[in-house]
């Protein structure tokens, strides 16, 4: 996948009847050489040979959440959780809660994948996962700006994979992700100089860093070259594929021969339905298995990605992950995972819930509100289920208090075609009116919208006390138009307001969650999505500089948006993971 990837683990016939294989870095601990062995021992076997697995989430936004979901729905727990230290806000890496879900999954008896969308080393201002032109052989170029910050990125990555080494857990490491693709800046790079760079990894922190509790996984994308990357033997650990597809036949999975002929365990690093973009959710997870056994043998794990490629979105996964030929956590032998040892792991793990600082931008910020919908009912300390005027608002729907759920750690606001006092539609909000209110700061939510028709549901801010305008829409989406609309209202003798719109052909506001943010200082408004700057109004004489309060609404057939249509799906659902405001110190 492009920005955001799970590895699903499925296991046929591995490799060699013999396993008794030593890993790439011969200094490895005995965790790791018996976890490798069990890969290889999945070769030949009938049943429990193809293990499960599910990716979890990116940085900060990275917990447990889906693996219960899955749960939950089939009864199975994946034998193997993925997560990605990349943090998208800052253009940088993040370690410690994607640490805290890994440790987590590690000790309740799971396999651990972990990964990195790195940013460019090139590019001095962060971030740059998609800049052109790189040519990868410069971060190896000592003395450079470039190397220096290469360096430094590798040392953070290398401490989040210490404090896993502390705690014991055994790393399916998997670097340079899809690197026979053209879409990452490490990728479609002359095969020598991109070699050159993962040994040089592998070298850093095989023996400067002593990361013994590693397992390196080789993952193209499917296509051509997928072979032609590969770091050789005494580098590579597994191997796979990242497919996104229907269909699972070579026709559409290219450069599973040159991968499984490397002649290490196999299997799909990352998996979704449908395509890279987009997918519909109601995908028969059966047709994967039914794929993997007929075209693709020597298969012996898989990642299913998030959202709605996942095991949690899609149908039939029970029957799925039911099939005798799957191994789940429970069937996974359980002395791979033995008791820490006395002093083995001194690290302070973080909750996993609780927030490290997600302010994409430099300064001493502290948390002022915090809710992450646990429970299961709203929180009536923070909001209450109503505007501060009533429970309608300027579009065409009666606002419920029980139209408004907390259903699995996820604020969910329900829209029905059902009328209700005078209006055509039953609709939700959720407001921090009288209850919480800051001026300046930084005020962001994790948010699953949906898309269709007649739609507008909106994260924005208004004044405490009420009063119009001023007005701070954080985003507000309509019908099915797949832009972010990030807007801000003043008064200047009469209503003025200022507006941007944002979306990209790989960005889906309903096809996953992603993370809305708003900086207000007393000169700049600065909106951002998924940590980065999208929209900026920077005319501090029309700023407000008042406390303002939190709003979230469904929004349904209105001027704006238009009616509903056929096409309209009821009920439907908004949904919010979690919202957080920060203020500097």
């Amino acid at each position: 996948m492009r920005q955001v990837v799970m590895i699903m683990v499925f296991a046929a016939a591995c490799v060699s009847s013999a396993w008794a294989v030593e890993p790439a870095n011969r200094k490895s601990n005995p965790q790791v050489k018996a976890v490798l062995d069990y890969f290889y021992s999945l070769s030949g076997k009938t049943e429990n040979r193809i293990v499960s697995g599910q990716f979890t989430e990116f940085g900060n936004g990275s917990n447990l959440k889906i693996m219960e979901r899955i749960h939950d729905a089939t009864g199975q727990w994946p034998a193997l959780m993925g997560a990605d230290y990349a943090d998208f806000r800052r253009g940088s890496i993040t370690t410690k809660v994607p640490n805290a879900a890994a440790i987590e999954y590690w000790r309740q008896g799971g396999l651990v994948h972990i990964m990195a969308h790195m940013y460019n080393p090139a590019n001095p201002k962060g971030g740059g996962l998609r800049d052109k032109g790189v040519d990868i052989v410069d971060v190896l170029k000592e003395g450079t700006d470039t190397h220096k910050r290469w360096m430094e990125q590798l040392d953070l990555i290398a401490d989040g994979l210490l404090e896993l080494k502390a705690a014991g857990v055994v790393v399916l490491w998997r670097p340079f992700h899809e690197m026979n693709g053209g879409w990452f800046w490490w990728g479609a790079q002359k095969p020598e100089s991109f070699i050159a760079v993962w040994r040089h990894m592998f070298d850093y922190y095989s023996n400067t860093k002593g990361l013994d509790n590693l397992l390196w996984v080789y993952g193209p994308n499917k296509g051509e070259k997928a072979a032609a990357y590969y770091a050789g033997d005494d580098f590579v650990d597994l191997v796979g594929l990242d497919a996104y597809t229907d269909f699972l036949d070579p026709e559409h999975i290219q450069g599973y021969a040159e991968v499984a002929a490397l002649n290490k365990p196999f299997g799909f690093s990352e998996y979704g339905p449908h395509a890279s973009s987009n997918p519909p959710g109601d995908y028969d997870y059966r047709k994967f298995l039914d794929g993997v056994k007929k075209n693709f043998p020597k298969t012996c794990y898989f990642m299913s990605w998030n959202g709605k490629w996942s095991l949690a979105t899609n149908q039939f996964v029970k029957e799925m992950l039911s099939d005798p030929a799957v191994a789940n956590r429970d069937e996974l032998p359980k002395e791979l995972f033995p008791a820490p040892k006395p002093g083995q792991n001194p690290v302070i793990l973080p909750d996993a819930k609780k927030p490290v600082s997600g302010v994409p931008v430099e300064g001493n910020w502290k948390l002022a509100f915090e809710d992450n919908f646990d429970g299961d009912k709203l929180d009536s300390a923070k909001w209450i289920p109503g505007y501060e005027w009533g429970q309608t608002h300027n579009y065409n729907a009666y606002c419920d208090p029980a139209n408004v759920l907390i259903e699995k750690g996820l604020l969910r606001l329900k829209v029905e075609d059902k009328p209700s006092h005078d209006k055509k539609y039953t609709s939700a909000v959720v407001t921090t009116y009288n209850k919480f209110s800051q001026k300046y700061g930084y005020f962001e939510g994790r948010f699953k919208v949906p898309m269709a028709k007649g739609f507008w549901p909106a994260f924005w801010m208004l004044p405490y006390p009420q009063h119009w305008p001023p007005e701070i829409d954080i985003f507000e989406m309509i019908k099915d138009d797949p832009k972010v609309y990030m807007t801000y209202h003043w008064s200047d003798g009469g209503h003025k307001s200022s507006g941007k719109n944002w979306t990209d052909k790989d960005f889906s506001y309903s096809g996953d969650f992603h993370t809305y943010g708003l900086l207000w200082e007393p000169d700049k408004i600065v909106w951002y999505i998924d940590g980065i700057e999208r929209a900026r109004f920077a005319d501090a004489k029309a700023i407000v500089n008042e406390p303002m309060y939190l709003l979230i609404n469904f929004g349904i057939d209105a001027d704006w948006p238009g009616p509903c249509d056929a096409t309209t799906p009821f009920p439907s659902y908004y949904e919010c993971d979690w919202v957080r405001v920060y203020q500097r110190n």
